[in-house]
């Protein structure tokens, strides 16, 4: 005995059995579909989501069956699989692997730093948002996501650092690697930045450089060169001699 919901070539139901004991059917609280695939044979199976979990959910049990009659559709037209539908189900962690691949392999690599500042940004929207799957990536959970970062005290920067994280990723599914058919993330708002200053930064006076040029030891080139130049960190440590030398002069 079955509780149907027909679809014009799918059935999705659940079965119910007879209890002896209790008396009465009992229904399965587990969705399954009757179909036929794209060779022409006949399939009763579970419906499940793409971690292999059975799909208990009426909307859900519709929504999976619709993307499978799709792609039986195109299959059976001798057409490639549709890149959107065949991608949604797949877990977020890899498309972000995916991605970080294609960052690493662009001849204008990002550095260090920066890969691991954007791995550890998405795993923490996957964590919080969640995202279990590439089709969950969509604006209602960003935003929430996001809305957890101001109501823990993050500033409008971080919140936007996340943000833009989550755009880029977005464009690069969008735009190089044809996964999707729109950016989500575009629909949220960037958090305005102006009003509220966690940190005000200003340059040494001569006292405080005198001050800490005396105590500095072994890194007083170090200071005394970003001093003398307004050279960053990562554009010191990126010097060579030849930078500062001319070594085709004659000595």
């Amino acid at each position: 005995m079955t509780t149907p919901t027909s679809s014009n070539t799918a059935t999705i139901y659940r079965k119910k059995q007879h209890h002896k004991r209790a008396g009465r059917w009992i229904g399965s609280k587990h969705y399954r579909i009757r179909y036929t695939d794209a060779q022409g044979k006949p399939r009763d199976e579970f419906l499940t989501l793409a971690d292999g979990r059975r799909i208990t959910d009426l909307e859900v049990a519709k929504t999976q069956r619709d993307r499978l009659l799709k792609a039986i559709e195109r299959e059976a037209a001798g057409l490639k699989p549709d890149p959107v539908l065949a991608n949604a189900p797949t877990p977020m962690r890899v498309i972000v692997a995916r991605y970080v691949r294609h960052l690493r392999g662009r001849p204008e690599r990002p550095g260090r730093r920066h890969l691991r500042q954007t791995v550890q940004v998405l795993r923490w929207m996957i964590e919080n948002a969640p995202i279990g799957r590439f089709a969950d990536f969509e604006e209602e959970r960003i935003e929430a996501a996001l809305g957890k970062l101001t109501a823990a005290g993050k500033s409008p920067r971080t919140v936007n650092v996340y943000r833009r994280s989550c755009h880029a990723l977005a464009e690069w599914a969008l735009k190089i690697a044809r996964i999707t058919d729109r950016n989500p993330v575009a629909a949220v708002k960037r958090v305005k930045e102006g009003g509220d200053i966690r940190k005000r930064r200003r340059a040494l006076t001569v006292e405080e450089a005198r001050r800490l040029l005396a105590v500095a030891e072994e890194r007083r080139l170090y200071y005394a060169m970003a001093l003398w130049t307004g050279l960053r960190c990562g554009e010191l440590r990126a010097l060579r001699w030849s930078d500062i030398l001319d070594l085709d002069s004659p000595r």
